[in-house]
């Protein structure tokens, strides 16, 4: 739907544009979502530098390979 609206856009006005969604917009105009799990730990110094982040993430793209690859 996005590259729908963004070609109808161009075509009108005649030249290249760049369109933002918000998330609210985004959400409502894209279907893709996949289950994710995402644990993350981080440990700064008193003055708030980071000084590490460990990251733990787990996507379930489903049982095909169309299009979850390119949407996670």
């Amino acid at each position: 739907m996005l590259a729908a609206h963004a070609t109808l856009l161009s075509m009108k006005s005649g030249h290249p544009i760049k369109m933002v969604y918000d998330r609210m917009e985004d959400l409502a105009a894209t279907t893709k979502r996949h289950p994710s799990r995402i644990r993350h730990r981080t440990a700064l110094d008193k003055d708030g530098r980071l000084l590490a982040v460990e990251i733990d993430l787990a996507t379930d793209g489903g049982a095909y390979s169309t299009l979850p690859s390119t949407v996670l």
